[in-house]
C-alpha cells in the first residue's frame, strides 16, 4: 500500500467518514501531501548522508575547521579543532567563542572575524595565541549564516625554520671565530716560546722574572680562551675513544661534586645498558664541568643536579632538522632546579661571548664550546627551561659498537 494511500485512509479513521463523502480536490490535496512528506524525508536523509561525508572528509584534513553563526557561537567544529582547542564539540556547540577563549578577544583574529562577519568578505591573519603556545595562520570566509574559519597549525614549521636559521647564524659565527682563533693561537705560541727563552736568559733578573711570569700568565689565560673559541668553531684536535657513558659518569662522580659544592645534590642514573660512544674523554669532562658550573651558579641557595643517560633513536626528519645522521643516539639529559631562563635568553645561550651573568664573571665561552664539541663528534645538544622551573640540557651522542677485547 502507497504512503499516500495510507495517510488518506488514516485521515478517513479519525473523521469516521468514507471515501466517498470526501470531495476529489481533498483526495488529491491529501495525496500531495503524503508525496512531499515521502520527497523530504528521503531529501533530508540524502542531505544527512551528504553532511556525515563531508564531515568524515573534514575530519581527515589537517586543518582545524570552525563554524560560527550570526553570533559567533559554534555550530561545527572539526577533530582537528577539537585536539587544537582542547575541548569537545559538545562542549563547544552553542557557546560563544569570546566567552570560551576570552583572551582572543586580544587577537588579531577578533578584528579579522568581526570584518568578516559584517563586510561579507573573506580575510586572513597570522599571529601567535600565547594561550596554545600557537602560531596561528587564520582563513576567515562569510556562509549564509555566520561564518566558516580554518585554522593552520604553523607552530612546527615556524620552530624549523628558527631552528635552521639559528644553526647556520652559530655556523657563520663559528666560521669567522674560528679563523680568528686559529691565527691569534699561532701568534700565541710564538710569544710564549720567547718568553721561555727569555726566563733562560734572565736568571738573576728577579724583576725581570716577575714580569715575564705575569706575561706567561696572560698568554695562558689567552691560550685557554683560544682553545674555547677553536672548540665552538669545531676545529679543535679530538682524541676519540670508545667509552661506556654509565660508567664514566660515575667515576666522574667526585669531581663533579667537588665543582659543585656541598649545597648542590649529585644524581647520576645510568642507561640501562652499556651506553658505548666514540668521544673524546677530555673534552666531554671539560663539557660536563662547564654544564655544572653554570648549574651550580644558577643555584646559590642550593638544589639539585642530575644526569641521566638513555637510548634513543633519531629518525631521517628530526635527523636533518639538525644536521644529523639517522640512527641510534645516546641521550645524556643535564638538569638543575635553579631559577631557570626566558625563552629569548635560550635561543642565544651557545652563541660565543653571550653571558647572563655580571661584567667580568666569565667569558660566554663555555656553552659555545660545549655546543662545538659536541657537534664536532658528530652529535646535537637542545636546551629547555622557563622561568621558576630549572634548566635540562640534553645532549645526543651517536651510538657505538661495543670496543673488541684483545685476545
Amino acid at each position: 500500500m502507497s504512503l499516500s494511500l495510507v495517510l488518506i485512509v488514516g485521515v478517513l479513521g479519525v473523521f469516521g467518514a468514507s471515501v466517498t463523502s470526501l470531495v476529489l480536490v481533498d483526495i488529491l490535496l491529501l495525496g500531495f501531501l503524503a508525496l512531499f512528506y515521502k520527497w523530504r524525508t528521503g531529501e533530508v536523509k540524502e542531505k544527512e548522508s551528504g553532511l556525515q561525508h563531508l564531515d568524515g572528509i573534514l575530519n581527515v584534513i589537517s586543518d582545524a575547521v570552525l563554524a560560527l553563526d550570526n553570533d559567533f557561537r559554534f555550530t561545527y567544529c572539526n577533530r582537528h579543532g577539537e585536539r587544537l582547542l582542547n575541548a569537545s564539540f559538545i562542549q563547544l556547540k552553542g557557546c560563544v567563542l569570546w566567552e570560551c577563549f576570552p583572551e582572543a578577544v586580544d587577537t588579531p583574529a577578533y578584528a579579522l572575524f568581526q570584518q568578516v562577519m559584517h563586510q561579507h568578505k573573506a580575510g586572513e591573519v597570522q599571529f601567535y595565541y600565547p594561550l596554545l603556545k600557537r602560531h596561528l595562520h587564520v582563513r576567515a570566509y562569510p556562509a549564509d549564516e555566520g561564518i566558516t574559519v580554518y585554522f593552520t597549525d604553523e607552530t612546527e614549521r615556524i620552530q624549523q625554520e628558527e631552528i635552521l636559521r639559528h644553526q647556520q647564524k652559530i655556523q657563520a659565527v663559528g666560521e669567522l671565530t674560528g679563523g680568528v682563533a686559529h691565527d691569534f693561537n699561532n701568534a700565541l705560541q710564538v710569544i710564549s716560546g720567547m718568553a721561555e727563552i727569555l726566563e733562560d736568559r734572565l736568571q738573576n733578573d728577579s724583576v725581570a722574572l716577575g714580569h715575564l711570569a705575569i706575561l706567561k700568565q696572560a698568554s695562558d689565560r689567552s691560550a685557554a680562551l683560544t682553545q674555547q673559541l677553536l672548540a665552538f668553531s669545531r676545529r679543535q684536535t679530538l682524541m676519540p675513544e670508545t667509552l661506556d657513558l654509565n660508567q664514566h659518569l660515575y667515576k666522574m662522580a667526585p669531581l663533579l661534586r667537588s665543582t659543585l659544592g656541598e649545597t648542590v645534590r649529585l644524581a647520576i642514573r645510568g642507561a640501562s645498558q652499556l651506553a658505548w660512544v666514540n668521544i673524546d674523554a677530555h673534552q666531554f669532562d671539560n663539557a660536563l664541568l662547564n654544564l655544572a658550573i653554570n648549574a651550580r651558579d644558577a643555584m646559590p641557595q642550593g638544589g639539585c643536579f642530575s644526569i641521566r643517560v638513555t637510548h634513543t633513536c633519531i629518525e631521517t626528519a628530526e635527523a636533518e632538522t639538525y644536521d644529523l645522521i639517522p640512527g641510534d643516539f645516546v641521550e645524556v639529559s643535564i638538569e638543575d632546579t635553579g631559577g631557570g631562563i626566558t625563552e629569548d635568553i635560550v635561543t642565544q645561550i651557545f652563541e660565543p661571548f653571550f653571558t647572563t651573568k655580571a661584567p667580568g664573571v666569565g667569558t660566554g665561552l663555555g656553552l659555545s664550546a660545549v655546543y662545538g664539541f659536541v657537534r664536532q663528534s658528530h652529535g646535537h645538544i637542545l636546551a629547555y627551561s622557563e622561568p621558576g622551573q630549572g634548566t635540562t640540557f640534553r645532549l645526543y651522542l651517536p651510538a657505538s659498537a661495543a670496543p673488541e677485547l684483545c685476545a
